[in-house]
């Protein structure tokens, strides 16, 4: 075989040598190895195979088109000796040859994506999804498996031997990565092989890898979140959401037995998600990335790309997880993040949105200590003091002071779900009122006016059942709306963004990896429940004139008609992304949309079917 290999390696040296005065003997040889491609004729492309590789030398420019037929083989249409052989002849070119090395790093990458799809007709049978190699039938998971390995193989001893080339082949990943659209096996497949690659390889490999499948996550998970929005939307009629820890965004119950399909974006979503995890903890568990070098490149990402992206529901998750295997990557998330919410020098959406990332990561994650919650309060609080004392006599609107907002709701938040872990330390007591809450609620900023109705429900009532706060209102709330549209339907004005990016996970085979690092909320045990909810049902019939709590204003039990539901805190407003238009009340008010709900016994309460105080910037017009 050996010296078949010789014989035919120097035909072909000297076809190649002399092709310019006559190629016939050249021509026939690219004849015979195409010929051989076509037909997948095993014995043909090892003898051709080895022969180049003998002759490797030879193969410059002048040997082009013959390069380029061999480059063309289907990889997954031969087996374990052809792949084997052409293994050494690509890895003794692009050694020989550096002109080759980008034709074939993009050829190797593109079988990352797998075989084509198996042909769909009535008389094909699902067994005739099979490939044979060597005599031995072997199915599709199983070729791709294989070629997969073959392919990974052949890039990572490239790199090895030519470390010039890894900034090619990172430009190879990045441009192969598949289209959202494509089917969800030919995604998966593609990440499972860079990843594979990343283990076998540098750390710009692994940067690399991740980044490009962070980027691509993004881009699924922004359209899972507007297909589950326009769910909403297209449903004029649906009167009753339920908002619980086992609803989804889109207000409908996410049952395992429900039918799935298999190229949904949801799909796609939750299989990159789980191939991403699984990466992540492979990575981590063979020592080929360390946890803070692994937090490092999702920061980056994250800080780019996630935190700058609003609405996104999932790919987050991913930071959530490496945090909840080390309390230095969540202390070094959380002073980050706390470094974008108060700095001057962050553009205010970001601001906004990175006040939401800390609220909803100190609320949901079981693992992150009492010493960073309390820690992370401090800052948060100090600096709406300071901002109070600033500004105490300045416009008192939401106009001009969102930031602050932002970060008071996201106090009141955090407090909502862990203030009884903090009460419940020797010096709790003392923590929680030298944050002097009083002084930043009952500022003439006024904040509670402008955060989320339930947030405010929840942070009073239990603010009121320990004793550690009075709040009078200056004024009427409000219906509260996070965006105003004017007559004509042009948004105008700034809004409060509600988004809480760490509320319940929700992707069905992903989800293993977060759910033992989540806190869901517990309804409080206490009289107060049971008390409160009386008194606004009582409300709600029409049996009480109204609160006479300080802690509770008015505005917000009785004449809106909210049902004390701790329950509500569990999801997001956001993830109910009603973008309805409130129609004109009998007063004639025009509301803004109302992407914050309110709720009485999980029904829609009609927000616009009773006098309000109007929301700021909206106009009055005359009932028709």
């Amino acid at each position: 075989m050996a010296e078949l290999a010789a014989e035919l390696g120097e035909f072909i040296k000297q076809a190649v040598e002399h092709k310019r005065k006559d190629a016939r003997a050249y021509n026939e040889i690219v004849a015979k190895v195409g010929n051989a491609v076509t037909t997948a004729d095993s014995e043909t492309l090892t003898q051709f195979l080895d022969a180049c590789t003998l002759c490797v030398s030879t193969l410059d420019r002048r040997a082009e088109s013959l390069t380029k037929t061999i480059l063309s083989l289907n990889w997954f249409q031969v087996g374990a000796d052809v792949l084997d052989s052409l293994h050494r002849f690509i890895v003794s070119l692009v050694s020989a040859h550096t002109l080759y090395a980008s034709k074939c790093m993009h050829r190797v990458v593109d079988i990352f994506k797998g075989p084509p799809p198996a042909p769909q007709s009535p008389e094909v049978e699902d067994d005739d999804d099979e490939a044979v190699d060597n005599g031995t039938v072997i199915d599709r998971e199983t070729l791709i498996l294989h070629t997969r390995e073959k392919a990974v193989a052949v890039l990572h001893e490239i790199v090895t031997l030519v470390p010039s080339q890894q900034d090619n082949l990172c430009k190879e990943l990045r441009v192969m990565c598949p289209h959202k659209r494509n089917s969800k096996e030919f995604q998966v497949n593609y990440f499972q092989s860079i990843f594979l690659l990343a283990m076998k390889d540098t750390d710009t490999l692994l940067e690399t890898a991740l980044s490009v499948a962070l980027a691509h996550v993004v881009t699924l998970d922004v359209e899972v979140t507007e297909e589950l929005m326009e769910q909403v939307d297209d449903d004029d009629e649906e009167e009753e959401i339920e908002l619980d820890d086992d609803t989804n965004g889109g207000g409908e119950q996410m049952d395992d037995s429900d039918p799935v399909d298999e190229n949904s974006t949801i799909s796609k979503l939750d299989a990159l998600m789980e191939a991403t995890f699984l990466f992540m903890e492979h990575a981590l568990l063979s020592n080929t990335c360390s946890i803070m070098n692994l937090f490092e490149i999702t920061w980056e990402n994250f800080e780019r790309t996630v935190i700058q992206t609003y609405q996104l529901r999932h790919v987050q998750y991913l930071l959530f997880y490496i945090c909840g295997r080390s309390s230095e990557a969540t202390e070094l998330y959380l002073s980050r993040v706390t470094a974008l919410a108060l700095s001057e020098d962050t553009i205010l959406s970001t601001r906004q949105l990175a006040a939401a990332y800390i609220a909803s990561f100190l609320a949901r994650a079981n693992f992150a200590s009492l010493g960073c919650v309390t820690d992370t309060l401090a800052l948060l609080v100090e600096w709406a003091h300071e901002y109070i004392h600033d500004h105490s006599d300045g416009d008192q609107g939401l106009q001009g002071h969102l930031a602050f907002h932002a970060v008071c709701q996201a106090i009141f938040y955090i407090l909502c779900f862990r203030v009884e872990d903090i009460l419940g330390e020797p010096d709790g007591m003392m923590l929680v009122k030298a944050l002097k809450l009083g002084t930043i609620v009952n500022s003439t900023l006024d904040p509670l006016q402008h955060c989320l109705k339930t947030i405010t429900q929840e942070f009073t009532k239990i603010m009121k059942h320990h004793e550690l706060l009075y709040y009078q209102s200056s004024r009427r709330r409000s219906v509260f709306a996070t965006e105003i549209i004017t007559e004509d339907g042009v948004s105008v004005g700034p809004k409060l963004e509600i988004f809480f990016p760490f509320d319940p996970y929700e992707l069905k085979a992903s989800k293993r990896f977060v759910e033992s690092l989540y806190r869901v909320w517990q309804r409080r045990t206490d009289h107060e429940v049971s008390s409160d909810s009386d008194s606004s049902e009582n409300e709600d019939e029409g049996g009480g004139s109204g609160s006479d709590d300080d802690f509770l204003p008015s505005s917000v039990a009785s004449s809106e008609g909210i049902a004390a539901n701790p329950a509500m805190l569990s999801t997001s407003p956001m993830q109910v992304p009603l973008r309805k238009r409130a129609k004109d009340s009998g007063n004639g008010v025009t509301h803004g949309r109302l992407d914050s709900l309110s709720l009485d016994d999980n029904r829609l309460f009609d927000l616009v079917g009773s006098p309000r105080t109007p929301v700021e910037g909206t106009r009055i017009r005359k009932a028709r």
